[in-house]
C-alpha cells in the first residue's frame, strides 16, 4: 500500500487502515512461536556432586576390570584431586582404518559427520561440564568423554546411537567433505619443515600422503560411506579406560552399552597396531620435495633399532645432550636459518632423533654437511663428557619423566598412552630408573647406531646449487625403498 501522510519529524511515510480478518484472528487465538520458546532443562546437569563410595581394588593402578579377546576395559577409581569427575575413554581398532587412502579418509567423514550431527547435544553437554572428543585415527575412531560423572551414562546412552548410524545427508555430507578438503589443502600449504615432517610420517608409518587422501576424498560418495559403515565395526579391538569417581558396577554398565549398541555384530581381533618401517643399516634413504617456497629445509630422521627400555632411555638422553649445541650452532653462530632443532621423536615407541632446519641461506646440500660435522663433533664431545656433566643431563631427564600428574586428565592420558606398552602403567619410572644407568660409552655406541639408520627429507626452494643442477625434483626414492620393505614385512 501507498503511503497517504508523512510524518513531519522523519519523513516517513504511513496511512490508517482497518486490519484484515486474518491478523485479528490470529491475534484471537495465537499460537506459540518456537523461536521465543525457553529452553527444556539442560538433562546433563549432576545431580550429585558428592564423591563415589571408595571401592577396594587389588592394585593402586588400572585394572582389568573386563579381558576377553578383543575387548578390554581398564578401570581406576580415582579420587585424589578430590572432584567429582571422570575420564571414560573409548578406542575402536579396526584393521580396515589404514587398509587404503579410501578407507582412512571415510573414517575421518565418518567421525566429522558424527560430530556435526552431535553438535546440540555436545552443546548441551558443555554447558553441564561434559566435554566430547570424537575423531579418527590411525587404527580407527575413538571417543573421549570427560567432567563430572554423575550424567556421563546418560550422555553415553545419547551417544551411542548416532555412533552406530549417523544421519548421512547430500548436505551434511557435502558440508563435512568440504571441510575435509580445506582441511587437507591447508595441510600441503604448510611450511617447508612442516611438509617434510608428513613426508617423515607417511613414509614410516600412515602409508598415506595428503595428496593422496585428496585424491581419494574426490571420489567417496556418500552411498559409498554408507557402505563403507556398515562393515567398518564388523572386525574390532576394542579399549576402554574408565578413571576418576566411578564405581566398578557403573564402568561396567558403561563397557555393556558400548558393546550392545556398537558391537553387537563384530567379531573381535587383537594386535591391531601401525606397524613402523625399520630403517635399512647403512643405507641412507632420500626424499627430494618439490615445493613452492624460497626456503630450503632438511628433515634427518635418525631411527633406533628396537623398542627396548634400554634404547629407549640412551636416545631420550642422547637428545637430551645434543638438542642445545644443535640450535646453538646451527642457530646462533653459523646462521643457517631461523627454523633450528633437535627433536626426540619417538614413533609407536620405536624411538629416534629429528634433526630439522630450515633455511633462507643454505640448500640441503650444505645442510648436510652441517649435519654430518655436527654429529663428528657430538662423537668427540661425548667421549670427554665428565660424570658430573652426564649426571645433570641425568637429572634434568629424569625430572620430566618424574613430574606428577596435577589434574586427573594427565593421568587418564598418561594411562591411554601406556595401554599400548605393556599394560604396567609405570613405564616412566622404569624408564627414569633406566635413564640412571646410561653411561658416557652408551651414549657413543647408540649415537653411532643412529647413524647407521638414516633417512632424509629435503627441498631445495630456491636455492637449487648451480653446481648440481642434474638433482631430480621431485625424487621419491626414499619412499619407494620404505615401500618395497612394507611389502617385505621389514617392521619394528
Amino acid at each position: 500500500m501507498e503511503p497517504v501522510f508523512t510524518e513531519a519529524r522523519y519523513n516517513a511515510g504511513y496511512r490508517f487502515a482497518s486490519l484484515e480478518a486474518e491478523r485479528l484472528a490470529s491475534w484471537q487465538d495465537p499460537q506459540p512461536n518456537p523461536a521465543l520458546a525457553i529452553r527444556a532443562l539442560n538433562p546433563f546437569i549432576p545431580d550429585s556432586l558428592e564423591l563415589t563410595e571408595r571401592v577396594d581394588t587389588p592394585s593402586e593402578l588400572p585394572i582389568a576390570l573386563l579381558e576377553e579377546p578383543g575387548f578390554t576395559l581398564w578401570y581406576q577409581q580415582d579420587q585424589q584431586f578430590q572432584r567429582p569427575r571422570a575420564d571414560l575413554y573409548l578406542a575402536i581398532m579396526t584393521h580396515l582404518a589404514l587398509a587404503s587412502p579410501e578407507n582412512a579418509v571415510m573414517v575421518e567423514l565418518y567421525t566429522r559427520i558424527l560430530n556435526d550431527q552431535l553438535n546440540s547435544l555436545l552443546y548441551d553437554a558443555s554447558l553441564a561440564g561434559l566435554n566430547v572428543s570424537l575423531y579418527a585415527h590411525l587404527r580407527g575412531v575413538s571417543l573421549q568423554l570427560s567432567g563430572y560423572n554423575d550424567k556421563q551414562p546418560k550422555l553415553l546412552e545419547k551417544l551411542l546411537p548416532i555412533l552406530h548410524a549417523p544421519e548421512i545427508t547430500a548436505a551434511r555430507f557435502e558440508r563435512v567433505r568440504l571441510q575435509l578438503e580445506e582441511h587437507l589443502i591447508n595441510q600441503r600449504q604448510e611450511g617447508p619443515y612442516q611438509l617434510a615432517m608428513q613426508q617423515l610420517f607417511t613414509g614410516l608409518m600412515s602409508r598415506w600422503s595428503t595428496e593422496d587422501r585428496l585424491n581419494a576424498l574426490a571420489e567417496i560418495t556418500p552411498e559409498q560411506l554408507q557402505q563403507f559403515l556398515n562393515e567398518l565395526f564388523m572386525e574390532t579391538e576394542v579399549r576402554i579406560l574408565a578413571h576418576g569417581n566411578l564405581t566398578p558396577d557403573t564402568a561396567l554398565s558403561m563397557s555393556e552399552q558400548i558393546r550392545s549398541t556398537l558391537l553387537s555384530g563384530s567379531n573381535p581381533v587383537t594386535g591391531i597396531r601401525v606397524p613402523v618401517v625399520d630403517l635399512p643399516l647403512d643405507q641412507p634413504l632420500i626424499d627430494t620435495l618439490s615445493l613452492e617456497h624460497t626456503d630450503a629445509t632438511l628433515v634427518r630422521y635418525l631411527q633406533g633399532s628396537d623398542r627396548s627400555l634400554e634404547q629407549r632411555a640412551r636416545v631420550a638422553l642422547l637428545n637430551e645432550v645434543i638438542s642445545t649445541p644443535f640450535y646453538s650452532r646451527l642457530r646462533t653462530e653459523k646462521q643457517l636459518g631461523y627454523i633450528v632443532f633437535a627433536n626426540y621423536l619417538p614413533m609407536s615407541d620405536v624411538p629416534g632423533i629429528a634433526l630439522i632446519v630450515q633455511s633462507p641461506v643454505a640448500d640441503p646440500l650444505k645442510l648436510a654437511n652441517e649435519y654430518d660435522l655436527f654429529m663428528s663433533q657430538m662423537l668427540t664431545e661425548l667421549e670427554s663428557l665428565t660424570d658430573a656433566q652426564l649426571e645433570e643431563f641425568r637429572q634434568g631427564l629424569r625430572s620430566r619423566l618424574l613430574q606428577p600428574d596435577m589434574r586427573l586428565s594427565e593421568r587418564s592420558q598418561r594411562y591411554w598412552r601406556e595401554l599400548d606398552r605393556d599394560g604396567s602403567f609405570t613405564s616412566h619410572l622404569q624408564l627414569a630408573e633406566q635413564v640412571s644407568l646410561v653411561q658416557r660409552e652408551d651414549l657413543v655406541e647408540q649415537l653411532q647406531a643412529l647413524l647407521e639408520r638414516q633417512y632424509d627429507i629435503r627441498s631445495f626452494g630456491g636455492l637449487l646449487p648451480d653446481s648440481d643442477k642434474g638433482i631430480e625434483i621431485p625424487d621419491f626414492s626414499g619412499t619407494e625403498t620404505l615401500q618395497q620393505r612394507r611389502q617385505q614385512s621389514l617392521f619394528h
